[in-house]
């Protein structure tokens, strides 16, 4: 399980992970307090704060020379940045200052217990050796009846989506050019819990008109094939195994899954590839696409000033706004050029 599905919203596995560790470590600490000594539980707060706080700045001194070009973006918190080894020496020295050497063992054992939860939750259920196109009977927009099992044959992108969900939202038209574009793969958009009409207006509003859309109002897809998050696509080949899987419940984790499966097939660095997010351009997704190998990073949003400076570091091609027949180049023109016979629009 990557993620932890608490009604539509899809919350990313390791955020659940350091929440219940940190949990954890409080509630023995409280425990501690009740039956040893009260000091025990202001450490506890004061301990996961402190590491918190030493973990984001051990990150930022370890980016220091990119961060003085932003300094705002040091409480940009939410786009991550924290690093768990400076959490941990923080935290460490904190105890040895607020508590006198014969608590030390009880903090020590709070910390167990935390890590002790980190390590259960890190336990994954195994996949399938090998997942298949389920046999399931879906609904076009016109109430025809269409079993995924007939689109065998040809290799198959399958696309679960909702008209609710922003990122689908800012994904579906990409993915419908990536079909125009793409003939010899089917592609197969499947709205989750929700009605033709309800799609067939969003369609329209937004000018869209894809081959294959299906409706599974009761969600029986996302039953099958274990989708914890929305959008989430499947690449399936001709003979309906299951290629690779990527869900989008946040750019993050989306971006690591890419660049892990990368890695487990054998093919990094990407020195040949294009990286498309559907979002803003932020510093840590260009730190893991230099990580990666990838030249040239393409966003349908702005890119911070961060992100911009370390590009132009990096000598990576930076690509915001990018929507059909422009774009913006913030750094990296040299590889940006128009189709042959064309003059080019970046002088």
């Amino acid at each position: 399980m990557d993620a932890l599905q608490v009604g539509p919203l899809a919350i990313p596995w390791v955020r659940v992970q350091v929440a219940l560790a940190l949990l954890a470590l409080v509630g023995v600490a409280e425990l501690f307090a009740r039956r040893v000594d009260r000091r025990l539980s202001s450490w506890g707060q004061g301990a996961v704060f402190v590491g918190l706080l030493g973990a984001r700045l051990g990150f930022v001194l370890e980016n220091a020379s990119v961060y003085a070009k932003d300094p705002l973006a040091v409480l940009y918190v939410w786009q991550g940045g924290f690093d768990p080894w400076w959490g941990i020496l923080a935290g460490g020295g904190y105890t040895l200052m607020a508590l006198p050497k014969h608590l030390w063992r009880y903090a020590l054992g709070a910390a167990l217990a935390a890590a002790l939860v980190a390590g259960v939750f890190l336990v994954r259920k195994a996949p399938a050796q090998e997942a298949r196109l389920p046999d399931l009977t879906l609904t076009t927009l016109g109430g025809t009846e269409v079993r995924l099992s007939d689109f065998r044959g040809k290799p198959l992108v399958l696309n679960a989506w909702a008209t609710w969900c922003p990122p689908c939202r800012r994904e579906l038209p990409m993915m419908v050019r990536l079909a125009q574009e793409n003939p010899e793969v089917r592609f197969a958009f499947v709205s989750q819990g929700e009605g033709p009409l309800v799609v067939k207006n969003f369609l329209e509003e937004r000018g869209l008109s894809p081959e294959w859309v299906l409706l599974d109002p009761e969600t029986r897809l996302a039953q099958a094939l274990g989708i914890q998050g929305l959008p989430t696509t499947f690449f399936f080949d001709r003979e309906g195994r299951l290629v690779a899987l990527r869900e989008d419940v946040g750019r993050h984790n989306a971006l690591d899954k890419l660049i892990g499966w990368a890695f487990l097939q054998g093919k990094l660095p990407l020195h040949d590839h294009i990286l498309l997010v559907s979002g803003r351009a932020g510093y840590e997704l260009l730190v893991k696409a230099v990580a990666a190998g990838i030249p040239v990073f393409c966003a349908v949003s702005a890119p911070t000033s961060l992100a911009v400076a370390l590009a132009q570091a990096y000598g990576l091609t930076l690509v915001g706004f990018l929507r059909p027949g422009r774009m913006n180049v913030y750094a990296g023109r040299e590889r940006v050029g128009p189709p042959r016979g064309l003059p080019n629009p970046c002088g």
